[in-house]
């Protein structure tokens, strides 16, 4: 039986389909300073989950490379969302 794979550009769009709709909704119902800091969380649950599934799949038994593709996202995320955004 093969094993279903699940690569890392199919992660990231499911990552921004989910993302951005759950951040416009936290905005609507939180003021700016809480719905910051319930996005930063949701960010990383979402990128935590999402480096789950990828060690899960059986792809990536690395684990020092699975972090290091967590930090990857998380710190260009951050670097665009403070630097250029804001």
């Amino acid at each position: 039986m093969k094993k279903d794979n699940i690569g890392p550009f199919w992660y990231l769009m499911a990552f921004f389909l989910v993302y951005k709709p759950l951040t416009k909704i936290v905005e609507r119902i939180f003021d700016y300073t809480s719905a910051e800091i319930i996005n930063w969380i949701l960010l990383s649950a979402i990128l935590a989950w999402g480096m789950v599934l990828l060690y899960q799949s059986g792809k990536y038994k690395n684990k020092k490379r699975i972090a290091a593709i967590y930090l990857l996202i998380f710190g260009v995320y951050t670097i665009w969302s403070v630097l250029i955004v804001k």
